[in-house]
């Protein structure tokens, strides 16, 4: 056996297709072991993912989301060195994400979101070089200094400053006049290469964060053309190492500095830099570089 496909195969009276799985997930899969693909997405099972999974060398394709599955993250997973996608989202997974992880040396895709996770996200996973796709929204984490995956380093910085700076509300004004409808989490949680989403301009396809531009943003509460941004700008912004322009001149209401590396970048906003800048290029409205 190379592969277990359980995603959608029963049918209810009104025709959705879906699994009603019951119960947990066997620790005698380990046995199998030539598997290459176990996908067993949306079958209601419950339990704690059993850390016989890591006994699976060949397994490339491991995808356990939308379950209810409780527990932590094994960290036997990290064993299984030939893993390409890992799904685990939508659960009710628990504690720290291990640090094995950054075992999964031919790892492209991530999700680990909407779940219970917490701690610092390790930056071992930093170490994968190949991931291209991460979403880790929705769990209560800290983060890493820094993170060697460029790719990575840059999703962390926007998410902790979209968790920072209320970005829940945050809606496009360039796309609907009046600032109605299309909220920016229509893009930033929608699995959608950076490219795509809303604000952010990236080196070409697959390309590190270079443009971070908020002029175009809405606050839904009152729909006026700013943010009432509430919090702390964070420090893990200067994670976006790549970043070269950034207009943040709406968020008057976020306190905080900008990080200390992000120095040399072109900047338009309020807050100053933090200390330890030893030069900055910030515009004024009129758009006149202001050097210091």
């Amino acid at each position: 056996i190379i592969g277990l496909d359980f995603t959608g195969r029963s049918v209810t009276s009104n025709g959705v297709s879906f699994i009603e799985g019951r119960g947990e997930l066997p620790a005698a899969l380990g046995l199998l072991s030539g598997l290459k693909k176990l996908n067993i997405k949306g079958a209601g099972l419950t339990g704690e993912i059993p850390p016989e999974l890591g006994r699976l060398s060949d397994l490339t394709i491991l995808y356990l989301a939308n379950n209810h599955f409780s527990g932590p993250v094994p960290a036997e997973l990290g064993n299984l060195t030939s893993l390409e996608e890992l799904m685990l989202q939508n659960n009710r997974l628990s504690g720290l994400v291990p640090v094995e992880l950054g075992n999964l040396s031919n790892l492209t895709l991530l999700y680990l979101d909407n779940n219970q996770l917490t701690g610092e996200f390790p930056s071992e996973l930093g170490n994968l070089s190949k991931v291209r796709e991460v979403s880790v929204w929705g769990n209560d984490f800290t983060w890493a200094d820094s993170y060697a995956n460029g790719y990575l380093s840059d999703v962390v910085g926007l998410m902790a400053l979209y968790e920072s700076a209320n970005g829940e509300e945050w809606v496009d004004c360039r796309v609907y006049s009046g600032c109605l409808g299309n909220f920016v989490s229509n893009s930033w949680f929608s699995y959608s290469p950076l490219e795509e989403w809303a604000f952010v301009t990236t080196e070409g396809p697959g390309g590190r964060v270079i443009g971070l531009d908020f002029a175009g943003v809405a606050f839904t509460s009152n729909r006026v053309s700013f943010i009432e941004a509430r919090g702390e700008l964070p420090a893990a912004l200067g994670l976006l190492s790549g970043l070269r322009k950034l207009n943040i001149k709406g968020f008057d209401g976020l306190s905080g500095c900008i990080p200390a590396n992000l120095s040399g970048i072109e900047y338009e906003g309020e807050q100053p830099f933090c200390t330890g800048a030893t030069s900055k290029k910030v515009l004024t409205p009129a758009g006149q570089a202001l050097l210091g």
